[in-house]
Protein backbone atom coordinates (compact mmCIF):
# COMPACT_ATOMS: atom_id res chain seq x y z
CA UNK A 1 0.00 0.00 0.00
CA UNK A 2 1.25 3.29 -1.22
CA UNK A 3 1.91 6.09 2.00
CA UNK A 4 0.75 9.10 0.12
CA UNK A 5 3.08 12.31 -0.15
CA UNK A 6 3.57 15.30 -0.29
CA UNK A 7 5.97 17.74 -2.01
CA UNK A 8 6.85 21.82 -2.01
CA UNK A 9 8.57 23.54 -5.28
CA UNK A 10 9.40 26.88 -4.73
CA UNK A 11 9.61 29.08 -8.11
CA UNK A 12 10.88 32.12 -7.39
CA UNK A 13 10.28 35.24 -8.91
CA UNK A 14 12.15 38.69 -8.90
CA UNK A 15 10.66 42.11 -9.91
CA UNK A 16 13.34 45.27 -10.55
CA UNK A 17 13.61 45.00 -6.48
CA UNK A 18 14.47 41.25 -6.85
CA UNK A 19 11.52 40.26 -4.68
CA UNK A 20 10.60 36.28 -4.67
CA UNK A 21 7.80 33.92 -4.89
CA UNK A 22 7.47 30.67 -3.47
CA UNK A 23 5.18 28.38 -5.53
CA UNK A 24 4.18 25.08 -2.92
CA UNK A 25 2.33 21.66 -3.49
CA UNK A 26 1.06 19.78 -0.72
CA UNK A 27 -0.33 16.15 0.06
CA UNK A 28 -2.22 16.75 3.14
CA UNK A 29 -3.53 12.88 3.57
CA UNK A 30 -7.15 13.30 4.19
CA UNK A 31 -6.87 16.34 5.28
CA UNK A 32 -10.56 17.36 7.25
CA UNK A 33 -11.34 19.01 10.14
CA UNK A 34 -10.19 16.78 12.42
CA UNK A 35 -6.30 17.63 11.37
CA UNK A 36 -7.42 21.30 11.37
CA UNK A 37 -8.56 21.55 14.78
CA UNK A 38 -5.57 18.86 16.69
CA UNK A 39 -3.90 20.67 18.74
CA UNK A 40 -0.15 19.16 17.47
CA UNK A 41 -1.13 19.94 13.63
CA UNK A 42 -2.96 22.83 13.39
CA UNK A 43 0.70 25.25 14.42
CA UNK A 44 2.62 23.09 12.01
CA UNK A 45 0.22 22.86 9.30
CA UNK A 46 0.35 26.80 9.17
CA UNK A 47 3.99 27.05 9.44
CA UNK A 48 4.26 24.83 6.47
CA UNK A 49 1.46 27.28 4.48
CA UNK A 50 3.38 30.18 5.67
CA UNK A 51 6.85 29.63 3.89
CA UNK A 52 4.89 30.05 0.25
CA UNK A 53 3.55 32.10 -1.48
CA UNK A 54 0.81 29.59 -3.29
CA UNK A 55 0.17 26.71 -2.15
CA UNK A 56 -1.90 23.58 -4.01
CA UNK A 57 -3.23 21.38 -1.14
CA UNK A 58 -4.42 18.20 -2.09
CA UNK A 59 -6.91 15.58 -0.64
CA UNK A 60 -9.38 18.32 0.88
CA UNK A 61 -12.03 15.91 2.59
CA UNK A 62 -14.90 18.18 3.77
CA UNK A 63 -18.54 17.19 2.86
CA UNK A 64 -19.51 20.67 5.02
CA UNK A 65 -17.19 23.19 2.73
CA UNK A 66 -16.45 25.16 5.71
CA UNK A 67 -12.66 23.63 6.15
CA UNK A 68 -11.23 26.07 3.82
CA UNK A 69 -12.82 28.98 5.37
CA UNK A 70 -12.24 28.17 8.99
CA UNK A 71 -8.44 27.28 7.77
CA UNK A 72 -8.39 30.99 6.48
CA UNK A 73 -9.92 32.08 9.91
CA UNK A 74 -6.70 30.39 11.80
CA UNK A 75 -4.10 31.58 9.56
CA UNK A 76 -4.98 34.99 9.01
CA UNK A 77 -5.61 35.84 12.87
CA UNK A 78 -2.17 34.15 13.53
CA UNK A 79 -0.10 36.33 11.17
CA UNK A 80 0.27 39.55 9.50
CA UNK A 81 0.23 37.78 6.52
CA UNK A 82 -2.53 37.53 4.82
CA UNK A 83 -4.33 34.56 2.56
CA UNK A 84 -7.14 33.63 0.53
CA UNK A 85 -7.89 30.23 -1.71
CA UNK A 86 -9.97 29.01 -4.50
CA UNK A 87 -11.38 25.26 -4.80
CA UNK A 88 -12.14 23.38 -6.75
CA UNK A 89 -15.26 20.78 -7.34
CA UNK A 90 -15.32 17.96 -5.49
CA UNK A 91 -13.81 14.93 -7.99
CA UNK A 92 -13.08 11.19 -7.68
CA UNK A 93 -14.79 8.39 -9.56
CA UNK A 94 -15.35 6.02 -6.31
CA UNK A 95 -16.76 6.91 -2.31
CA UNK A 96 -13.66 8.34 -1.86
CA UNK A 97 -14.20 12.40 -2.43
CA UNK A 98 -11.82 14.80 -2.67
CA UNK A 99 -10.64 18.38 -3.73
CA UNK A 100 -7.95 20.47 -4.36
CA UNK A 101 -7.14 24.84 -3.45
CA UNK A 102 -4.47 26.84 -3.77
CA UNK A 103 -4.23 29.42 -1.17
CA UNK A 104 -2.18 32.22 -1.58
CA UNK A 105 -0.76 35.27 -0.18
CA UNK A 106 -2.45 38.80 -0.82
CA UNK A 107 0.64 40.82 0.33
CA UNK A 108 2.42 40.40 -3.31
CA UNK A 109 -1.07 41.26 -5.18
CA UNK A 110 -1.11 37.98 -6.36
CA UNK A 111 -5.11 37.53 -7.46
CA UNK A 112 -6.88 34.84 -9.27
CA UNK A 113 -8.28 35.23 -13.07
CA UNK A 114 -9.88 32.16 -13.83
CA UNK A 115 -10.33 28.45 -12.45
CA UNK A 116 -12.23 25.43 -13.58
CA UNK A 117 -12.08 21.92 -12.93
CA UNK A 118 -11.22 19.89 -16.08
CA UNK A 119 -13.70 18.17 -17.96
CA UNK A 120 -12.64 14.94 -19.03
CA UNK A 121 -15.69 13.50 -19.86
CA UNK A 122 -18.77 11.61 -18.51
CA UNK A 123 -17.85 9.46 -15.20
CA UNK A 124 -21.01 8.13 -14.89
CA UNK A 125 -20.48 6.37 -18.38
CA UNK A 126 -17.01 5.17 -17.78
CA UNK A 127 -15.81 7.80 -20.07
CA UNK A 128 -14.09 9.82 -18.68
CA UNK A 129 -10.07 10.37 -18.37
CA UNK A 130 -8.95 10.70 -14.81
CA UNK A 131 -10.21 9.41 -11.53
CA UNK A 132 -9.63 12.75 -10.35
CA UNK A 133 -9.99 15.62 -12.59
CA UNK A 134 -7.01 18.03 -12.67
CA UNK A 135 -7.97 21.65 -11.16
CA UNK A 136 -6.66 24.72 -13.47
CA UNK A 137 -6.24 28.21 -11.94
CA UNK A 138 -4.74 31.09 -13.93
CA UNK A 139 -3.06 33.40 -11.26
CA UNK A 140 -2.05 37.02 -11.87
CA UNK A 141 1.29 37.29 -10.35
CA UNK A 142 2.75 41.21 -10.92
CA UNK A 143 6.30 40.34 -9.79
CA UNK A 144 6.71 38.13 -12.71
CA UNK A 145 7.62 39.18 -16.34
CA UNK A 146 5.31 37.32 -17.74
CA UNK A 147 3.07 38.70 -15.21
CA UNK A 148 0.55 35.56 -15.75
CA UNK A 149 0.55 31.66 -15.58
CA UNK A 150 -1.69 29.10 -15.35
CA UNK A 151 -1.12 26.29 -12.42
CA UNK A 152 -2.71 22.77 -12.67
CA UNK A 153 -3.54 20.80 -9.72
CA UNK A 154 -3.59 17.08 -10.39
CA UNK A 155 -3.60 13.62 -8.20
CA UNK A 156 -3.08 10.88 -10.30
CA UNK A 157 -4.45 7.02 -9.52
CA UNK A 158 -1.92 5.31 -8.39
CA UNK A 159 -3.31 2.17 -10.51
CA UNK A 160 -3.60 4.35 -13.74
CA UNK A 161 -0.45 6.54 -13.25
CA UNK A 162 1.18 5.41 -16.48
CA UNK A 163 -2.29 6.07 -18.98
CA UNK A 164 -2.78 9.25 -16.70
CA UNK A 165 0.32 10.69 -17.01
CA UNK A 166 0.39 10.02 -20.47
CA UNK A 167 -2.77 12.10 -20.91
CA UNK A 168 -1.52 15.55 -18.95
CA UNK A 169 -0.05 16.61 -22.44
CA UNK A 170 -3.68 16.41 -23.54
CA UNK A 171 -4.96 18.53 -20.46
CA UNK A 172 -1.94 21.36 -20.46
CA UNK A 173 -2.85 21.83 -24.54
CA UNK A 174 -6.43 22.16 -23.75
CA UNK A 175 -5.25 24.62 -20.62
CA UNK A 176 -3.20 26.74 -23.55
CA UNK A 177 -5.81 27.07 -25.90
CA UNK A 178 -8.47 27.90 -23.53
CA UNK A 179 -6.39 30.56 -21.24
CA UNK A 180 -3.85 31.58 -24.41
CA UNK A 181 -0.68 30.89 -22.19
CA UNK A 182 2.22 28.63 -22.71
CA UNK A 183 3.31 29.53 -19.37
CA UNK A 184 1.88 26.81 -17.58
CA UNK A 185 3.31 24.38 -14.53
CA UNK A 186 1.27 21.01 -13.96
CA UNK A 187 1.74 19.81 -9.87
CA UNK A 188 0.98 17.24 -7.53
CA UNK A 189 1.12 13.92 -6.11
CA UNK A 190 1.59 12.06 -9.68
CA UNK A 191 2.27 8.67 -8.21
CA UNK A 192 5.38 8.76 -10.86
CA UNK A 193 7.66 5.90 -9.82
CA UNK A 194 8.65 2.96 -8.09
CA UNK A 195 5.84 0.05 -8.53
CA UNK A 196 3.58 2.22 -9.88
CA UNK A 197 5.06 4.11 -12.64
CA UNK A 198 8.41 1.37 -13.53
CA UNK A 199 11.20 3.39 -15.38
CA UNK A 200 11.00 1.62 -18.45
CA UNK A 201 7.32 3.57 -19.12
CA UNK A 202 9.21 7.39 -19.27
CA UNK A 203 9.81 6.34 -22.80
CA UNK A 204 5.52 6.29 -23.47
CA UNK A 205 5.52 9.69 -22.08
CA UNK A 206 5.25 12.70 -24.95
CA UNK A 207 5.88 15.38 -22.51
CA UNK A 208 8.64 13.90 -20.37
CA UNK A 209 10.42 13.09 -24.20
CA UNK A 210 9.98 16.51 -25.39
CA UNK A 211 12.16 19.57 -24.97
CA UNK A 212 9.16 21.54 -24.29
CA UNK A 213 8.91 20.57 -20.92
CA UNK A 214 10.98 20.63 -17.81
CA UNK A 215 10.46 18.07 -14.95
CA UNK A 216 12.60 19.75 -12.29
CA UNK A 217 12.15 16.85 -9.89
CA UNK A 218 14.95 13.67 -10.12
CA UNK A 219 14.04 10.78 -10.85
CA UNK A 220 16.46 9.53 -7.63
CA UNK A 221 14.65 12.35 -5.10
CA UNK A 222 12.56 10.94 -2.37
CA UNK A 223 9.44 12.77 -1.94
CA UNK A 224 7.61 10.05 0.51
CA UNK A 225 8.89 8.59 4.01
CA UNK A 226 9.20 5.53 6.16
CA UNK A 227 10.94 2.63 4.39
CA UNK A 228 10.19 3.43 0.66
CA UNK A 229 12.50 5.92 -1.82
CA UNK A 230 10.27 7.11 -4.45
CA UNK A 231 9.80 10.46 -6.52
CA UNK A 232 6.00 10.39 -6.74
CA UNK A 233 5.60 14.17 -6.38
CA UNK A 234 6.14 16.45 -9.88
CA UNK A 235 6.54 19.35 -11.40
CA UNK A 236 6.56 20.11 -14.98
CA UNK A 237 7.01 22.72 -16.49
CA UNK A 238 6.25 24.20 -19.95
CA UNK A 239 6.42 27.38 -22.27
CA UNK A 240 9.56 28.87 -23.08
CA UNK A 241 9.63 31.99 -20.70
CA UNK A 242 9.38 29.44 -17.79
CA UNK A 243 11.86 26.86 -19.30
CA UNK A 244 14.55 29.67 -19.48
CA UNK A 245 14.00 30.90 -16.29
CA UNK A 246 14.53 27.65 -14.39
CA UNK A 247 18.03 27.59 -13.04
CA UNK A 248 19.11 23.70 -12.55
CA UNK A 249 20.17 22.18 -9.38
CA UNK A 250 18.14 23.12 -6.69
CA UNK A 251 15.22 20.83 -6.47
CA UNK A 252 15.83 18.34 -3.06
CA UNK A 253 13.80 17.43 0.06
CA UNK A 254 12.93 18.98 2.89
CA UNK A 255 12.71 17.22 5.86
CA UNK A 256 10.15 19.32 7.96
CA UNK A 257 10.16 15.98 10.30
CA UNK A 258 13.50 17.65 11.34
CA UNK A 259 12.99 21.08 10.64
CA UNK A 260 10.07 20.42 13.42
CA UNK A 261 11.57 18.30 15.28
CA UNK A 262 8.57 15.49 14.63
CA UNK A 263 8.48 11.72 16.00
CA UNK A 264 7.76 9.39 13.60
CA UNK A 265 4.21 9.22 14.73
CA UNK A 266 3.68 12.60 14.61
CA UNK A 267 5.21 13.02 10.93
CA UNK A 268 3.27 10.58 9.69
CA UNK A 269 -0.01 11.58 10.98
CA UNK A 270 0.54 15.61 9.70
CA UNK A 271 0.96 14.20 5.98
CA UNK A 272 3.61 11.52 5.46
CA UNK A 273 5.85 13.84 3.30
CA UNK A 274 8.84 16.01 2.68
CA UNK A 275 9.36 19.00 0.91
CA UNK A 276 11.10 19.35 -2.36
CA UNK A 277 12.61 23.01 -3.30
CA UNK A 278 13.72 24.19 -6.70
CA UNK A 279 14.06 27.41 -8.28
CA UNK A 280 13.09 29.44 -11.21
CA UNK A 281 15.11 32.96 -11.71
CA UNK A 282 12.24 35.23 -13.68
CA UNK A 283 14.71 37.79 -14.99
CA UNK A 284 17.15 36.02 -16.73
CA UNK A 285 15.68 36.74 -20.17
CA UNK A 286 18.48 38.38 -21.29
CA UNK A 287 21.12 36.28 -20.08
CA UNK A 288 22.35 33.14 -20.56
CA UNK A 289 20.85 30.27 -18.46
CA UNK A 290 24.70 29.67 -16.79
CA UNK A 291 25.75 33.32 -16.58
CA UNK A 292 23.25 34.38 -13.64
CA UNK A 293 21.92 33.60 -10.30
CA UNK A 294 18.57 35.37 -8.23
CA UNK A 295 18.22 37.25 -5.37
CA UNK A 296 15.82 34.83 -3.91
CA UNK A 297 12.99 34.23 -1.47
CA UNK A 298 15.29 35.89 1.44
CA UNK A 299 14.64 35.23 5.32
CA UNK A 300 11.14 33.31 6.38
CA UNK A 301 8.70 34.98 8.40
CA UNK A 302 9.60 34.09 12.44
CA UNK A 303 6.80 32.23 12.49
CA UNK A 304 6.70 29.76 9.20
CA UNK A 305 10.12 28.48 10.40
CA UNK A 306 10.73 25.12 12.27
CA UNK A 307 13.82 24.69 14.33
CA UNK A 308 16.33 24.27 11.35
CA UNK A 309 15.96 25.68 8.24
CA UNK A 310 16.78 22.77 6.23
CA UNK A 311 16.03 23.23 2.63
CA UNK A 312 16.44 26.86 3.25
CA UNK A 313 19.66 26.66 1.44
CA UNK A 314 19.08 28.31 -1.96
CA UNK A 315 21.90 30.78 -3.26
CA UNK A 316 21.55 33.99 -2.15
CA UNK A 317 23.01 36.80 -4.70
CA UNK A 318 22.46 40.42 -5.10
CA UNK A 319 20.42 41.67 -8.03
CA UNK A 320 21.23 41.56 -11.66
CA UNK A 321 21.65 44.47 -14.13
CA UNK A 322 20.17 43.28 -17.20
CA UNK A 323 21.18 44.69 -20.65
Amino acid sequence: MKTNTAIFVALLCLSQITTALRIGSFNIQGFGHKKLKDKFVFPILIKIIKRYDIILLQEIRDHTQTLLPDLMKKINSHSTLKYKYVISDIVGRSTYKEQYAFVYRTKEHISVISNYTYNDGNEDNDNDLFSREPFVVLFDIPCTQFKQVAMVGVHIAPEEAVEEIKLLEKVRNSVSRKLRTSNIILMGDMNADCDFFPDSKWQEIPMRMSQNYLWPICDDTDTTVKSTHCAYDRFIVGGRTLRKEYLPGYAKAYRFDEAFDLTDKQYLFLSAADDVVSVVNFLQSAVSSGGIHCNLFGSLPKDAQGSSEIGDEIPNVGRQVLD
